[in-house]
């Protein structure tokens, strides 16, 4: 099975981060998908298929660590 990484910002509430979800879930049937983002937490994690792999670099979101 043929592999695919997007990288994003995080997925949160936006029109970018919308289609990408919609994406990798219409994807995920016949490829191993993989969305890497740099800050966890986002609202949109939850609507993600369980076949599409979720990797984070942060455990936070950005609001939490611009704080430090």
């Amino acid at each position: 099975m043929k592999k695919i990484l997007f990288g994003i910002t995080s997925l949160t509430l936006g029109g970018a981060e919308r289609v990408l979800v919609d994406i990798a879930n219409k994807l995920c049937n016949e490829y191993d998908i993989t969305i890497f983002t740099i800050y966890s937490g986002g609202e949109l994690e939850k609507q993600l298929s369980e076949k599409v792999k979720l990797k984070s670099l942060y455990n936070k979101q950005y609001t939490e660590l611009r704080k430090i």
